[in-house]
């Protein structure tokens, strides 16, 4: 995300407030919540890159024979690497993201239904795209509306 100056000084107040114990928790996170709406479109799904030919010949090689194998050199080529490398880390920022909206949807006021759409319709995005779960706790989203 991109932070400003003014984003600086909304986190130091609302830590400020925590500790001096001005807000609750749940506030500090309804507050954060409303704080992270204004990032929205940094927290859409991002694509994942174009797997390479040799990639896609290897899954299908190895959804037929569960024993196949490839040597260590395959792997290292640059161009195998960097996909590699660049999945990694957009699976990472969508990961990272869906948490976060999920936050936003939880943390949002009972009765705030447009935000809540909003949030919905970006999450829409998550579920219709390919979004690997298997590491990540929870696993499933929070939904209390």
């Amino acid at each position: 995300m991109n932070i400003d100056l003014s984003s600086l000084k909304i986190k130091n107040e609302l830590l400020d407030d925590l500790r001096s114990e001005k807000i609750t928790m749940a506030e500090f996170d309804n507050k954060c919540a409303y704080w992270l709406l204004t990032f929205l479109n940094e927290l859409r799904f991002s694509p994942y890159p174009s797997q390479p030919p040799e990639i896609m010949d290897y899954v299908r090689k190895k959804k037929d024979d569960p024993e196949y194998k490839l040597t260590s050199e395959f792997w290292q080529q640059p161009h195998i690497h960097f996909y590699l490398s660049s999945h990694k880390t957009v699976r990472g920022l969508n990961l990272s993201n869906y948490y976060w909206l999920n936050f936003i949807l939880k943390n949002l006021n009972k009765d705030d239904v447009s935000n809540k759409v909003r949030i919905e319709n970006i999450l829409k995005d998550y579920e219709g795209n390919y979004l690997d779960l298997r590491y990540t706790a929870p696993a499933t989203p929070i939904r209390n509306w």
